[in-house]
């Protein structure tokens, strides 16, 4: 419907750089691309990798977290995170990761918070 990952919405990895690839060519795509987190800078992706490490500052993603049921239990129903990767070559590169339906340990609130806490890390 939108591509945010909902339960009635699960866009697929493909869809998702589709997306990726074609918002790159719009005429607003440096305010869209500079407004993400940058991984090892910024935002939600500033704690993922060292500023040492040679990939920081050339990610910009977007992560997306949900937790909720699976056959009744909780889990970890969607952690993604999709963007661009600017290559040492200069090329610009889209990807997007996907992870579903995740059991929470122990089945518990706590156990879903942990879970979700850990994928953010």
């Amino acid at each position: 419907m939108d591509a945010q990952g909902l339960t009635r919405d699960r866009a697929t990895p493909a869809a998702q750089t589709q997306l990726l690839r074609n918002l790159s060519g719009k005429n607003y795509f440096g305010v869209l691309h500079d407004s993400m987190p940058t991984m090892g800078v910024d935002g939600s992706l500033a704690g993922v990798i060292k500023p040492t490490d040679p990939a920081a500052g050339h990610i910009r993603a977007k992560t997306g977290t949900l937790i909720g049921a699976v056959n009744g239990k909780l889990a970890l129903t969607t952690k993604v995170l999709a963007g661009y990767v600017d290559a040492e070559n200069g090329r610009r590169y889209v990807f997007a990761i996907y992870v579903n339906d995740i059991p929470a340990p122990g089945n518990t609130v706590n156990g879903a918070i942990d879970l979700a806490l850990k994928a953010n890390k």
